[in-house]
């Protein structure tokens, strides 16, 4: 819609709210591709630990008819858990000033859908990319590349992470058995948090983080002011 009219919610059912993220539109892939190249540490740090587990374990964490173990489960929902829990307090400046601009965006046009619009952008552009594939992502390096058994299973979540970026906000479930209401609300809550801004309207990069030997640097965030100036810009890419 023109950014100068109201939309009526009837006008972004869900068939056209899933259009408006699509991997292949022009704007979403600049979008994406900026967001996962200022996050990359950030992901790394996120993953990191998990991936060295899933290359030890990767056995026992898939049967042979491609479904994840009783332990895959288990490790599957502690990742969910975890990034539900940590990932918004180190999130890239960049990532959350787009997130807080599809958040507004959503709850001008399309308020009953707010986290799943945020969700398609942080979750499905942002972190699963990375956990679908931590090989061709360069998350796992020389001594910790994934064999396929492993691979399948990082697969595999990154389909249960996309049943929770779009469940029905309606609902306590998301459509895969292994995502249980406790995490359909973690994910929501992880969703109204990458949102908030501090109390000035602007956005305060955390504090410098170790973990897994990664260090969250602020000076990654030094292309935010830029972001912030562009915001009409990036939403106006987001609204066509």
């Amino acid at each position: 819609p023109p950014s100068n009219t109201t939309c009526p919610e009837s006008d972004l059912e869900l068939n056209r709210l899933n259009t408006l993220m699509r991997a292949n539109r022009l704007a979403m892939q600049v979008i994406s591709g900026h967001a996962q190249r200022v996050g990359y540490d950030w992901l790394r740090g996120l993953l990191a630990s998990f991936i060295r587990k899933a290359r030890k374990h990767s056995k026992s964490l898939m049967r042979d008819d491609g479904e994840p173990s009783k332990e895959g489960k288990r490790l599957e929902q502690t990742i969910i858990m975890h990034i539900a829990t940590h990932a918004a307090a180190v999130l890239p400046l960049q990532i959350r000033a787009v997130a807080c601009m599809i958040s507004d965006f959503a709850t001008k046009y399309a308020p009953r859908h707010v986290s799943r619009l945020v969700g398609s952008y942080v979750i499905l552009r942002v972190i699963n990319p990375a956990v679908a594939n931590p090989n061709a992502f360069l998350l796992a390096n020389a001594t910790t590349t994934l064999d396929d058994r492993a691979a399948r299973f990082f697969l595999h979540l990154a389909k249960v992470l996309q049943s929770l970026a779009n469940a029905d906000p309606n609902s306590s479930h998301a459509t895969h058995p292994v995502a249980t209401p406790a995490h359909v609300a973690a994910i929501r809550e992880f969703l109204l948090k990458v949102t908030l801004p501090d109390a000035s309207g602007r956005f305060e990069p955390p504090p410098m983080l170790q973990t897994d030997g990664v260090t969250f640097n602020p000076a990654l965030y030094e292309v935010a002011a830029w972001l912030e100036s562009q915001q009409h810009t990036v939403m106006d890419a987001v609204k066509q």
